[in-house]
Order: C-alpha cells, then structure tokens, then sequence
C-alpha cells in the first residue's frame, strides 16, 4: 500500500504531528479489516477557515476517499445554541480530530483563545487521536492568509510542536 493519502496533502506543509503514534503498518491492516466490516470513523478537522479552505478540501478529500466521514464548522451551523456547545458535542462523538495551522490565529473566545486552539485543547483532555498539519512558517502567503501579529499562532504552533516533542507518543513528518 501507499503512504496514506493525508500524506499527499499540501506542498507547503512543514510536519505532520500524530499523537499518539500511529504504527503505520498496524493501521493499514486495521484501516483495511475495518473498511471489510463497514467500520467508519468521524474525523473532526479543524483550522482557521477562509486561509486554509483549499488544505482543508484536501484533507476531506482524502478522508472521503479513506471512506471515513469528515465533520467541521462548514458542515454545520451554530443557529440556535452556543456555538462551542455544538463543536464540543461534535469533538465528543469524533474518533479523531485533524488540525491544520497555518499562519492565521481565527476567531477569539471569551477565554481569550481561538475557536481552532480551544478545539485542540479540548481534544487532546478528551484524549481523542491527533493529527496536525503545520504549515511551514517561511513560506511566503498573502496577507489575507496570515495575521498582522503573529504572536497568538506562533504561541499555538509551539505549544503544538511541543506537545510533540515532549511526548514519545507520537510520530512527526516533516516535509
């Protein structure tokens, strides 16, 4: 078998994070005797929107393709309730979540972080699977696609990085 098709996703992805590692021969074989039993997995995938759309249609590409079921903010609304009521019921019912950093920190909570970083803080307490794309910081983006100041992702990044390094329970790529 190929590398996973989430290894083909974006050129400009600096590492790509599991927590907590992924034996990849053990998941091919796992991966294939689910697909025979009809196994599905809800895979929540989260990021920054509008700077990242095109990763994130890759990312559910290849999901799809793997016959998982990818879920994320453009996949429902938050209406009538709390919208962070809504992600967290979400990221509970997931079997693993995606996250992809790029250069933009998103949208800030009454508790001073992103949606995308709460949603990561959550995941990793829940101690539901990570994989996490990190976009490379040296490659050049339009303005639209990253924040003025980027302290608040270069924070976010780091924790992330560290999370890995610290924890012999994952596997990086880098690229």
């Amino acid at each position: 078998m190929n590398d996973p098709a989430w290894l083909e996703v974006p050129k400009l992805i600096k590492s790509v994070i599991i927590f907590p590692a992924l034996n990849t021969k053990i998941w091919e074989n796992q991966h294939k005797r689910d697909v025979v039993h009809g196994k599905k997995y809800q895979i929540f995938v989260s990021s920054t929107f509008t700077d990242l759309q095109s990763e994130r249609e890759k990312i559910i590409k290849a999901i799809l393709e793997l016959y998982h079921i990818p879920i994320g903010m453009e996949m429902f609304s938050a209406e009538d309730e709390d919208q962070w009521e809504i992600i967290r019921r979400t990221i509970d019912i997931s079997d693993y979540y995606i996250l992809i950093i790029g250069l933009r920190y998103g949208t800030v909570t009454s508790e001073g972080l992103s949606f995308t970083h709460k949603e990561y803080e959550y995941s990793l307490s829940k101690k539901i699977p990570i994989l996490a794309f990190v976009l490379d910081d040296g490659v050049s983006l339009a303005k639209e696609k990253r924040d003025d100041n980027l302290d608040n992702i270069n924070k976010f990044r780091e924790a992330v990085l560290a999370n890995a390094n610290s924890s012999h329970k994952c596997n990086t790529y880098a690229f």
